[in-house]
Parts: C-alpha cells; sequence; structure tokens
C-alpha cells in the first residue's frame, strides 16, 4: 500500500507542474464550466434515438441538476447508417457496425448566434441472430451505446469549449 502511495505522489507533482488542472473543476481564475454547461438546453430530433441522446446529454451537462436559466441552446442533427461488417461465404451478414453521425451547433439565446460547431461520430456494433427479435434488441442496444458515446465526447467537447472562452487573456499567451 505504502508503495503505491510513493509512486503516485511523484506522478501528481509533474501532473501539477506541466499545469494539468480539471476540466470541470475550480482552476486558478477560480471559474467553473459547470454552470455553463448546465445552462445549455439540447434540442434533438424526434424519435427514440433523439431522446436517448437527449436523456445523456441532460445527465451529462447537468449531474448535479443545478438550476440555472437556459443561456444556449444545443441543436442536434443525428445521422444514423448501417455497414455490414461480417459477411459470410452464402453472403449472410452475422454482423452490423451502426454508426452514429451527430453534428451539433451552440447557439447562444440572447441572439441566436452560432458560438461553436462540431461533429462528432460514433459507432457500435451489433450481432445479428436467426431470431429477428433478438438481432432488433442487439440493434437498439447498439443505438443506446451510441448515443451515450456521443453524449459524453458533446459534453466533453463544450467542456473545453466553455473553459477555453472563460480563460483570461495572461493563460492563454502563457500556452
Amino acid at each position: 500500500m505504502r508503495r503505491r502511495s510513493l509512486l503516485v505522489l511523484p506522478a501528481g507533482l509533474a501532473l501539477a507542474g506541466c499545469g494539468f488542472q480539471p476540466l470541470y473543476g475550480e482552476f486558478s481564475a477560480g471559474q467553473d464550466v459547470r454552470a455553463e454547461l448546465a445552462s445549455v438546453n439540447v434540442i434533438v430530433p424526434h424519435g427514440r434515438l433523439g431522446q436517448t441522446l437527449k436523456a445523456a446529454l441532460a445527465t451529462d451537462l447537468n449531474p448535479s441538476s443545478l438550476q440555472v436559466p437556459a443561456d444556449y441552446d444545443l441543436a442536434i442533427s443525428i445521422g444514423r447508417t448501417t455497414k455490414a461488417l461480417a459477411i459470410q461465404l452464402n453472403a449472410t451478414i452475422t454482423r452490423y457496425d451502426l454508426i452514429l453521425d451527430s453534428v451539433f451547433s451552440l447557439n447562444r439565446r440572447s441572439d441566436g448566434v452560432p458560438v461553436y460547431r462540431n461533429r462528432v461520430r460514433r459507432i457500435a456494433s451489433y450481432n445479428v441472430s436467426r431470431a429477428p427479435y433478438s438481432t432488433q434488441v442487439a440493434e437498439e442496444d447498439a443505438e443506446r451505446r451510441a448515443a451515450v458515446d456521443s453524449s459524453r465526447q458533446i459534453a466533453t467537447l463544450l467542456a473545453v469549449f466553455f473553459r477555453e472562452q472563460n480563460q483570461p487573456a495572461d493563460q492563454e499567451t502563457a500556452s
């Protein structure tokens, strides 16, 4: 146990020395991105996939359920495709890749101006079985996994964006 702590201490000091700061916590200027992330209103397409993504983003953007007014709208368009991954000699497909493309725009609510745009792509695979219901359940699970992964990546990109926007000018020139 003591040996592990002796190994962790130098790693922590090295991270502190290189300017590492937690993304969601307060940093030297005392600013925090959690309130800004919580102020994002998510707009997704109708349907199960859109609702899954919206629910995951609600958790990822505001895990503490902060009550703040919405300052931003996050408009997301979703593209979903499947691609055969495993094909047997008799041309039977046994595995698919489900590809989820999420293009998003963060718009200021006060004037509707887009302040940040990006795209996230996630791939989740699923098996095809002889029972159609099993295949449908596997496909829906792949959709859910891709939506949750997309949500995490979108939340991280937004956190980095807000962090960079809030960074004092003297820290930007030092980097």
